[in-house]
């Protein structure tokens, strides 16, 4: 309840009157009343005591030696609304008493007035302003309780988080902006492992601590920096221990490192108990519209993606695909599959279950090799190639942390390679957002001035302006950066300007039945120059055959790659780029 005065409490009273006669008999009737009065005869006086005192009445004489009361009173009506206002005058007009109407004042009295007329007055206004006060609390009661039934409607009692009504509300709203405005949408869905042998075990306040810890986390209340939402995604618990994101505005590849980040945590923490490894999260991810066009769709995608996850073992990510939506054989065949691989996905990271392979980049004008490219080669069974190690890592969303182990492995091989070459390194975009390759690491920093980062998949770069901030940190630290899989195209050209990497790779493909003098020619010649000027270095890469050598050169092609110099191999071979060196079988 408000604590200021109530009808027949001591108020607190301000008179501002500069005839001692009228201070005198104001201040006893006001005395007898109960009031507490404070008198002064000036304006400025007044303004001294409101700095300090709050005031519930003021009584202010609307000609005073230092200026209009009329103007003070219009001053404490901005400062504070609470305050009543009785202006008395002895020159009364027509136009002071519609100015005071203006101001709100309490009531306006004419000198000489009754002593008992005058007390009746206070006592009226005050008993206005009392009503006011008591009416100005039961709306304020009112609208903190319909705020609670609104939250109770929508919210989740026991995490605060949005409801499972609310949030099946909250994805059809999401799918129909997305769709209206062309816009991409992924939706998160995570189950707590093992939470319901805790909750039978420990009890349901166990159980209850780890649901509101957990929410804390996935709201960012819990003080993990490594995991956060924007104002926009939206969160909510399904139901049990099941819980949802939406992420608008965000693919799929994004999603999932968002889940990752938000794995990491769950895993890293205790949640409720003090054994950390208890409590971690399967989670599943799905995206409008490429998994479900509905709600319903949407979410048996993203739900049968976490239960893949969950029947790997736990506490792993799966981005749901097609095939896992299929007739009920090829699905179950599909997710035994997915499950398979993500295990083994598992083991590579922690055994670093893989070799490499080595191709050169010649330079045709010295007849030299400037470097060579280091590709990955899985050696569990379940991974036919680096490319099915890579897309499941993206799907796991630990594509960061698999590239993290590659590395550091790969760069090891610089100790190995002639000397005066440089040592191609694929990274994927997101890898460009990773702070621990973009701190001061020792143990890849002393190998900085041979080590080229190939960014691969350049099409995923959606953030230009924070890919070019990790390139330049990463040349500050000594590396260098190739873009890959570049065309002619404004794209391309645009992310070239803007990222400035030191190589670009341009494949051989893009200038077959093209000639330098025609348009697409001109298109390829301008972005080469482009690329020089800028002193870009142009890799064409993928030549295999002498034709394609010489269409390369044609453009003023200098550094190429391709089968034609030599096939990837397990030996850094010395190599003669005007000749075709028998090439040792791919493994």
């Amino acid at each position: 309840m408000d604590d200021t005065p109530q009808t027949g409490d001591r108020a607190q009273i301000l008179v501002v009157e500069d005839e001692s006669t009228d201070q005198l008999i104001i201040n006893r009737v006001l005395s007898q009343d109960g009031h507490d009065a404070q008198i002064c005869g000036t304006i400025a006086e007044a303004m001294a005591q409101l700095e300090t005192t709050r005031f519930d009445l003021l009584i202010v004489d609307k000609n005073l030696k230092d200026g209009s009361g009329l103007e003070l009173a219009k001053e404490v009506s901005k400062r504070n609304r609470d305050a009543e206002i009785i202006i008395i005058s002895a020159y009364a007009t027509l136009d002071s008493a519609i100015e005071a109407v203006r101001l709100s004042v309490g009531d306006f009295i004419t000198k000489p007035f009754h002593v008992k007329d005058f007390s009746a007055r206070v006592r009226r206004v005050l008993e206005h302003q009392s009503l006011r006060r008591h009416n100005r609390q039961l709306i304020d009661q009112l609208q903190k309780k319909n705020e609670l039934l609104e939250s109770l409607a929508v919210r989740d009692p026991l995490t605060g988080l949005f409801n499972h009504v609310h949030l099946k509300e909250t994805v059809d709203q999401e799918i129909y902006r997305a769709k209206r405005n062309n816009n991409e949408l992924s939706l998160i869905f995570i189950d707590l492992d093992k939470f319901k042998a805790i909750n039978d075990t420990l009890g349901h306040p166990v159980g209850d601590k780890i649901l509101k810890e957990f929410s804390q986390i996935i709201t960012g209340d819990g003080g993990q920096p490594s995991f956060s939402l924007r104002a926009d995604d939206i969160v909510g618990r399904y139901g049990g221990d099941e819980f949802v994101i939406l992420l608008p505005n965000t693919d799929k590849a994004g999603a999932t490192l968002k889940a990752e980040a938000l794995r990491s945590v769950v895993e890293a923490r205790a949640l409720g108990i003090t054994d950390a490894a208890t409590i971690t999260a399967s989670i599943g991810v799905a995206s409008y519209p490429e998994d479900g066009e509905t709600r319903s769709a949407l979410l048996n995608a993203a739900d049968t993606a976490m239960y893949i996850a969950k029947e790997a073992g736990g506490n792993a990510i799966v981005s749901h695909v097609a095939e896992m939506q299929g007739k009920r054989q090829q699905s179950i065949e599909h997710a035994e599959t997915a499950i398979e691989r993500l295990k083994a996905l598992k083991k590579t990271i922690q055994e670093k279950a893989f070799t490499y392979a080595l191709q050169p980049i010649v330079d045709c004008q010295q007849d030299s090799v400037i470097g060579y490219e280091i590709f990955c080669r899985p050696s569990d069974d379940h991974f036919s190639n680096a490319a099915a190690l890579f897309t499941t890592a993206e799907r796991a969303g630990r594509i960061v942390e698999l590239g993290r182990v590659i590395r550091l492995e790969f760069a090891k091989a610089v100790n190995e390679a002639p000397k005066n070459s440089y040592l191609f390194i694929n990274i994927h975009p997101f890898e460009l957002y990773d702070n621990e390759l973009l701190t001061e690491n020792p143990q890849l920093k002393q190998y900085a001035p041979r080590i080229v980062f190939e960014v691969t998949d350049t099409s995923a770069i959606r953030n230009v302006k924070r890919a070019k901030q990790s390139v330049q940190q990463l040349r500050e630290m000594g590396f260098r950066i190739a873009l890959d899989e570049l065309g002619p195209e404004y794209g391309s050209l645009n992310k070239l300007l803007q990222i400035e990497p030191d190589f670009v790779k341009f494949n051989i493909s893009l200038l077959e039945d093209v000639t330098p003098s025609s348009r697409a020619g001109r298109l390829v010649t301008h972005f080469f120059d482009c690329a020089r000027s800028e002193r870009i270095s142009v890799i064409i890469a993928g030549v295999e055959t002498e034709q394609q050598r010489k269409t390369a050169m044609s453009f003023g092609g200098r550094f190429l790659q391709g089968y034609l110099f030599a096939r990837p191999c397990s030996q850094f071979k010395p190599v003669t780029p005007s000749l075709v060196v028998p090439a040792e079988p791919s493994e």
